[in-house]
Order: C-alpha cells, then structure tokens, then sequence
C-alpha cells in the first residue's frame, strides 16, 4: 500500500529535524546554530504543509500560491490560476502564510517567528557570542519539543524512537542576560539579540509550547571523578 502525500511530508520533515540535530551536535562546526534554525524551519514547514494536505485530502493544489490575472479593462479576473516559478513549477505556500494559517498557539508561534529571525539574520553577522549560543539552545530546545507535541496531536505520531536532545557545547554560557553582553556585538547582531529577549519575555504560561527552555550545566564532584548534571527549567 503506497504512502498518502502526506506521509510522505511527514517523514521528510523527521529527516529534516534529525538533520538539524546532527549538525548542531558535530563538535567542530562553526555554522551550528544558523544551520540549525534553516533546517529545523524546513522540518516546520513540512510538517505544515503536511497538515494542509491531509485537510483537504492530498489535493496538491491546497499548497499552490492562487492569484488572479488582469483581464484588459484592469481588473481581476474571477478565473484562478497558480503562481509558478522560474522552472514553471508551481509556487507553495511559504512558512509565514502557513504559520499564520494553522498555527493559534502565541507561544508556538513566537517560537517559529525567532527561529524565522534567526534564519533571515544569519547573513548579516558572523556568531562569536556566548549569549547568542545560549538563547540559540534554550530556543532549539523548546522548537523540539514542540515540533515532538505537534507532530502528536495532528498526526499521532510519535518521535520516541528517536534522540531528539542537543548537546549544550560550552560550560562558560552566561547564566542572565546583561547590557554589558551587548558591548562587543555588531548592530545588526545587538538588535536580534534584544529582540530574541523581548520575546522570551512575552509568554503564555498556560500553554503547552514553549518559547525557550533553559538549561543549566552543574559540573559535581563526586568519589567517582567530576559529573555533569542538567537542570531543566522555563517555559
């Protein structure tokens, strides 16, 4: 029995999210978080559009940008076609109309919307900031879970199967944000960072989504040698 098409979505948007947590997990690589935000957003929207599929019954056309053409007087016609691209396929919806579609949750949405800024920043400066590697995690965390909730809820999926967990990747993250940590920071660097702050502070407590987790490393010594402990905490 062949797979539904969005099934199909489905499991390319799994791969997709893997992908992301092995980049960011390598132990030398210099474009983790960047690389995490585009790949975790490719998930997000594949899981997306496999929702919009799966509502309207595996009709491709569900995902195709409409429009109108102009007739000659000027105005629109009642006629709708598709808008295509350069290769003449047919435009899909982007990840923003797809969020503002489906998405309801103000803390799901937050959290799609600084992983958007991230991605839409990560050409303008060069990641050399403890802080930013901080908010990074605690963002990447909370997109995970709730990318393992929704993908539950709306297809009954579970992701247990797999190791959805990121290795934090310094022991000298700032534990509180200051505006001393800015000092050093580009302009275009210091006004994503402040806007990644501000967000995490507009949350809802009530939902199940979450904006950021925080994590805390405790290094303990014990008769054993030195252990690291995680303190989960946040919303």
């Amino acid at each position: 029995m062949s797979k539904s098409k969005y099934s199909i979505l489905i499991d390319k948007s799994i791969e997709a999210s893997l992908s992301a947590i092995e980049l960011y997990n390598k132990p030398n690589f210099g474009y983790r978080e960047e690389s995490f935000a585009i790949l975790m957003l490719n998930a997000w929207e594949l899981l997306l559009k496999a929702k919009i599929l799966k509502d309207n019954n595996g009709k491709i056309s569900s995902l195709y940008v409409p429009i109108r053409q102009n007739k000659k007087d000027g105005s629109k016609s009642k006629k709708i076609i598709y808008k295509k691209n350069r290769a003449k396929n047919y435009l899909t919806v982007d990840l923003i109309t797809l969020t503002n579609k489906l998405i309801i949750d103000s803390n799901l949405k937050k959290s799609l919307e600084i992983l958007m800024e991230i991605r839409d920043n990560s050409i303008h400066f060069v990641n050399s900031s403890k802080l930013f590697e901080k908010y990074m995690l605690e963002i990447a965390i909370a997109s995970l879970k709730n990318y393992s909730l929704l993908i539950k809820e709306w297809f009954n999926r579970s992701l247990d199967e797999f190791d959805l967990f990121l290795i934090p990747l310094a022991f000298n993250l700032p534990k509180t944000f200051n505006i001393d940590n800015l000092k050093n920071e580009t302009v275009s660097h210091k006004r994503l960072l402040e806007y990644i702050s501000t967000q995490k502070q507009n949350i809802d407590k009530e939902s199940q989504y979450s904006i950021n987790v925080v994590i805390d490393l405790k290094v303990e010594r014990n008769k054993n040698g030195l252990s690291v402990k995680f303190d989960k905490n946040g919303i």
